[in-house]
Parts: structure tokens; C-alpha cells; sequence
């Protein structure tokens, strides 16, 4: 019998992430942010490699415009995807096919943006030679591709605890034992060898911290991370030839963070960056001044920088809005070199302003001129943006209002979704048209948002809207240990729900 894995493990399902930097709005700003402006357009296309379970396809899809294809080998998460994208009815073409399968392809169309999250580092060479000549062939001029990779020096150490995990399972355990047992069983196994006083632990510190943390893990996203027969943690730089060979350019890390390098690098080590003239060195020393361990990349096919002020142009044009309630929001930073508190006369004249005229979508520009009058420069509100987007706290804007077709196909994910949160908590992310991209949103809000779809009113009447839809599939809540504890807990959350969430969902048309 054909085994069509090629070594990738396909006995137990992904997780069901949302990855923000998947979205096409979210790269062009972080790519704005450099200087750079991706031409747009009319009808936009895009693709994702390796999907898992579809959250971020699905969420894009019905939230961001255009064509959406994904692309997939196992057949499972083609189905779970495929449901996802029929709830929208979202223009998607989901394949189950392998990388190899769609290189091989007679006619590829080309795509405006190619991305792939937790695929490169955990498959075969052949595989990646594969997605290097679909870029090649497919990726359009001007086009973006995103990927995600472990990567070296950060990654190194964790190679001989990867490879002692992986030598278990195969020698230890019977073909047939579940992945699930058999991880324990391999992880038991470190833990009695780093017990037992192991120089390899010892010498490594961080390794042990890192296999401390493998037992808290969701074990699909272990099963998937560690223990398939391939994984690599590669240099930057020869991830950059790769992509070169494809006519592709690093266009800027996905990681917000690691622009503001005061939070992340001393200064000497950023005086020494600063002269370094050429970009791919300069990023192979930053791995190693940070230690970088995994890297979020986009790559730009025929990447122009704009020079000086104009190139600030796609920037300030950018709409952002709001992503969590103003009083949520952390006046802090946090870096590598510890938390850093956020200038208050500077980060809360530009919140204030993002909060106005109900939360509603606001350019870099507009921003600079409300805040004006309280001595806030405008290079002051670009830096204040930016890293407001860094921690989660407020989003790039699509083109649209949100009130279209893309409004339509997200009433209709997020309705479905909602219905399915009675059951199952997997998918804690929503789809908002606004942003053209997904929203935190829990498990216990979807049931509420549920609660104001049947007309219910009151925080007493929300809570006995979620105890009973809980209920009904034998599902205790939020684990208090009486029925009048968890309604009461209920009922309070449902009360801030209502007086500070809700606001915030309805701007993002998300409710």
C-alpha cells in the first residue's frame, strides 16, 4: 500500500489556529511600514499551502475579497476546510493535493499573494524545492509570499531533543500504539534522562525549559511540530537563496516586534546592525543577536521601496481601527529585554482617537491630525500605531466598509460558527469584514452574540441562554462547581459584554 504522507503525520488532526499575518491587509501594512506598495488587484488571488483545519482560510475568504484557494495533501483537513468555506459561500477552490501534485500542474493562475504557516521547516526537500517553483511559476509580479519557519541559531539546540523523541517512538512503541500514547511514553522518557543528571540538559538549559513545555502542550500541535520524519531549522540566509531562485526578495519580517529593536536588542548590538550595509547578513546577524528560534517572513516578487517621504504614503493612507476595548488595553511593552511602560501622553491621545465616533475606522493620517492639538508629533503616532498593531490591539483596515459582499459572507461564517461553539470550542476566532481578517472572540462570547441573535436582552437573560445551549449537549460551564455559581458568573460576564464588547464587535461587523 502507498503511503501518500510522505512522512508527514496525518493520524491526528491540526489545531485550529487563526494566523493574522496570513491576511493580505495585514501584509500590506507591515510591508507599508517599510516603504513598499505591492501593486493592487482588480481581482485579487490567493493561496494557501498546508491550511490544517481552514480557520484562517475560511476567515479570509469571506472576510478580505478575492479568490481564495488552498491547498492541502491530507484529505481530512480538505473536508474540514471545505465546510468552513461553504459556510460563507466564499469564491474558494479547496484541493487535496500535495505540493508536488500542484507543482506538477500543466496550468498554474497566477497568485497575487502565496502563503504558508508551519510547512516549510516540516517537510521533505523535494517539498520545498516544490513550493519554490510554484512561487517561480505563480506567484505574480509585485506578489507577496509569507511564510513561517524554524530557524537557526535559536532552533539548534532543540535538535538532538527532537531527534531523541522521534528515535523513541520509532524503537519503543508498537506501529499501531496512538501518536497521542506515544508521545507520552517519549516524553517520559526525556524527562527520566534529564532527571538522571544529562550533560546535553544541563549544558542546555533552555532545552529542559523546552521540554517542560512540551507537556503542557496541545498534543496535536506537537504531534505535528516535532514527531514528523522531517524538520529542519534552517538559516535565514538559506531560505532567502531559496526564495531568490524564485525572483523573490525579503520584503520584511511579519513579526511587528522585531521592527522596534529597542525592546529586543542592547544597543551596541544595534550599533553593529546599523553598519551593516547588505540586508541578508544584516538579518542572519539579528537571528543571532535575538537567538532567534522561529521566523515570520515576507518574501516580494520585483519588491520596489519607495525613497523618502512619498514612500510614507501607502502608510499614512492606511485605515486601523480598533481590535479590543480601549480600558483592556496594556500602556506596556514587552520585549526581549524585559516590559517597558508606554508613554501615557502619547499612547492615550492616539486610543482616545481610535475610540471616537464608535470605534469606526480611522487612516494614520486622520489619526495624526485629532491628535494634534496635545503636542503629539506625527513620527510619534506612526510609532505608537505600529506597535499597537505588534501586541494585538488594533488592525489594518480592508478597502471596504465591511457592508458588501464581504459583510454577507461573514454574517454567514460567523453565524455558522456560532451554532457550532455550542458544542465545541475549536474555533475561538471570528470573521470580520472591516479588517478582512479574524477577531479574538471566546467560546462564551459566540454563545452570547448567539443570546443577542434570539432577541435575548438582559445579562440574566444571556447567562440562561448559555447555561441551556451548554446544557443541551451535557457540557458543564466554566467549570464552577454549582449551577447558581456558574449562572451568576455568567450573568457578570454577559454585563461586560454588553456594556464594553459588544460596541467593539458591532464596529468591527463582526455582530
Amino acid at each position: 500500500m502507498t503511503d501518500w504522507s510522505d512522512g508527514y503525520r496525518v493520524d491526528i488532526g491540526y489545531t485550529h489556529g487563526y494566523f493574522r499575518e496570513l491576511s493580505p491587509h495585514f501584509a500590506r501594512f507591515v510591508l507599508a511600514t517599510h516603504g513598499y506598495e505591492p501593486p493592487r488587484a482588480k481581482t485579487p488571488r490567493y493561496l494557501e499551502i498546508g491550511f490544517g483545519q481552514g480557520v484562517s482560510l475560511s476567515i479570509h475568504a469571506a472576510a478580505a475579497g478575492g479568490e481564495f484557494w488552498g491547498l492541502d495533501f491530507n484529505p481530512a483537513h480538505a473536508v474540514a476546510a471545505g465546510t468552513l468555506c461553504g459556510w460563507s459561500g466564499a469564491e474558494t477552490t479547496v484541493l487535496d493535493e500535495s505540493v508536488q501534485e500542484f507543482a506538477g500542474r500543466s496550468h498554474l493562475p497566477p497568485f497575487d499573494m502565496i502563503s504558508l504557516h508551519g510547512v516549510w521547516s516540516w517537510v521533505s526537500q523535494e517539498n520545498r524545492n516544490a513550493i519554490v517553483g510554484i512561487a517561480k511559476r505563480a506567484l505574480a509580479p509585485g506578489g507577496i509570499l509569507y511564510m513561517s519557519y524554524n530557524v537557526s541559531p535559536g532552533f539548534i539546540a532543540t535538535l538532538g531533543l527532537r531527534h531523541l523523541l522521534t528515535t523513541y517512538v520509532q524503537r519503543s512503541c508498537s506501529p499501531g500504539e496512538p501518536i497521542t500514547v506515544a508521545m507520552e511514553r517519549a516524553l517520559a522518557f526525556a524527562q527520566r534522562l534529564l532527571e538522571s543528571g544529562a550533560l546535553y540538559f544541563v549544558n542546555e538549559p533552555a532545552v529542559a525549559k523546552r521540554l517542560e513545555a512540551m507537556h503542557k502542550v496541545d498534543k496535536r500541535y506537537l504531534a505535528h511540530e516535532y514527531f514528523n520524519a522531517d524538520w529542519c531549522a534552517m538559516p535565514f540566509a538559506d531560505v532567502a537563496s531559496a526564495m531568490a531562485s524564485a525572483k523573490l526578495e525579503f520584503g520584511a519580517s511579519a513579526s511587528l516586534e522585531d521592527h522596534l529593536e529597542p525592546l529586543q536588542i542592547a544597543e551596541p548590538g544595534r550599533a553593529l546592525l546599523g553598519s551593516i550595509v547588505d540586508p541578508l547578513l544584516r538579518e542572519s546577524a539579528r537571528d543571532f543577536l535575538v537567538n532567534q528560534q522561529f521566523r515570520r517572513d515576507y518574501f516580494v516578487r520585483g519588491l520596489q521601496k519607495v525613497p523618502g517621504r512619498a514612500g510614507k504614503e501607502a502608510l499614512f493612507g492606511t485605515r486601523l481601527m480598533l481590535k479590543c476595548v480601549p480600558r483592556e488595553i496594556k500602556l506596556e511593552a514587552r520585549g526581549r529585554l524585559g516590559t517597558v511602560a508606554l508613554h501615557e501622553g502619547v499612547y492615550v491621545p492616539v486610543i482616545e482617537a481610535l475610540a471616537a465616533n464608535a470605534m469606526s475606522a480611522k487612516s494614520v493620517r486622520e489619526v495624526c491630525a485629532m491628535v494634534d492639538s496635545r503636542d503629539v508629533t506625527g513620527d510619534q503616532v506612526e510609532q505608537a500605531l505600529i506597535l499597537l498593531v505588534m501586541k494585538g490591539d488594533v488592525a489594518p483596515c480592508s478597502e471596504a466598509d465591511g457592508s458588501g459582499d464581504t459583510g454577507m459572507r461573514s454574517f454567514r461564517l460567523n453565524e455558522a460558527l456560532m451554532r457550532q461553539a455550542t458544542s465545541s470550542g475549536d474555533v475561538t476566532y471570528l470573521a470580520s469584514p472591516v479588517i478582512g481578517a479574524g477577531v479574538k472572540v471566546s467560546r462564551i462570547e459566540q454563545l452570547f452574540l448567539g443570546a443577542r441573535m434570539a432577541n435575548r436582552r438582559e445579562p440574566l437573560d444571556y447567562a440562561r441562554y448559555v447555561s441551556e445551549r451548554l446544557a443541551e449537549h451535557g457540557q458543564s460551564v466554566l467549570g464552577v462547581e454549582t449551577p447558581e455559581k456558574a449562572l451568576s458568573e455568567l450573568e457578570k460576564r454577559a454585563a461586560y459584554f454588553l456594556a464594553h464588547r459588544l460596541q467593539l464587535l458591532c464596529a468591527l461587523g463582526v455582530a
